[in-house]
């Protein structure tokens, strides 16, 4: 097998073990953690009560289904790759291999999306539900320095200015531009504008989930708007180095640099979140019962 297909192979399962192995069972043992030591009769606003009968029933059920769907992605890829070295895949020149790891980051993705979706309504049902709470606003004004350090703010700025000015150049700044080139401008400058809508509406704005104890709720913010910035910062680097393989014939590597670019926004996405608001460091007062 050639080299290039052997790394290729490598860090492709690296991000099948990531984003549809390791990660699915950090969460499904964040979640048999939470039904062990808290459950739905000592803390009703952790699960679905007003809804379901068994809530810790339906929410063991959910969890389950997130972990077969994720372990059936990883066999889809598992078996992409034998199917490929079997047939002698072989990376094109002029790309094209890229497509494919895309669509198979889609596929994984969308177990942690309905897990997202689900997280959301579950919070937004709760603060319907639950108007009132014992826990008090913190008066003490955020600044985005106390969550994360200005230097990575400034490189993430610099970088995508950076990465704006290669892809110009390398369209040339002289000639006619394409719409691709246009659609391309625009869509990473909305990411990054999202980026900093979510930064601040979660510094500023309202709390996702009210009923954190207040050093929790700014675990999770420091989480949050480090995963934006980091993320920018990796979108940008990504863009430089696709750019620059393109613009000197090397697209055979693109492949590669996008899945390792996945593995990196998911490490500093998903990883991020995990690693900073640990399950067993969460203050679950506020979702006791009221006496």
């Amino acid at each position: 097998m050639p080299q290039m297909e052997a790394l290729f192979y490598l860090i492709l399962a690296s991000q099948i073990f990531l984003l549809s192995y390791h990660y699915p069972m950090v969460y499904v043992k964040r979640v048999r953690y939470m039904l062990a030591n808290y459950p739905a009769k000592t803390y009703p606003k952790l699960y679905p009560s007003d809804i379901y009968v068994h809530p810790e029933d339906i929410t063991r059920k959910r969890i389950e289904v997130f972990k077969y769907i994720n372990f059936a992605i990883c066999l889809v890829g598992i078996v992409i790759i034998i199917v490929g070295i079997a047939n002698g895949f072989e990376l094109n020149e002029k790309g094209g291999a890229e497509i494919f790891v895309l669509m198979y980051f889609f596929l994984q993705f969308i177990p942690h999306l309905m897990l997202e979706i689900y997280e959301y309504r579950h919070h937004k049902h709760l603060r319907t539900l639950f108007k009132t709470s014992k826990r008090f606003a913190n008066l003490t004004p955020r600044k985005l320095s106390n969550f994360i350090s200005p230097i990575w703010v400034v490189l993430a700025v610099l970088l995508f200015i950076i990465s704006t000015y290669l892809f110009l150049y390398f369209e040339g700044f002289g000639n006619s531009w394409e719409i691709e080139v246009y659609i391309a401008l625009l869509g990473t400058s909305a990411v990054n504008i999202m980026f900093f809508i979510v930064g601040y509406s979660v510094l500023k704005g309202q709390k996702t989930n009210h009923l954190l104890a207040y050093e929790d709720q700014m675990t999770s913010i420091k989480s949050t708007v480090g995963i934006m910035v980091f993320t920018s910062i990796m979108m940008s680097l990504f863009l430089i180095a696709t750019n620059s393989v393109r613009e000197y014939g090397l697209d055979k590597w693109e492949p590669l640099l996008m899945s390792a670019y996945f593995q990196l926004i998911v490490l500093f996405g998903i990883g991020k979140q995990l690693r900073g608001l640990k399950i067993e460091d969460v203050d679950f007062e506020g979702y006791k019962a009221e006496a």
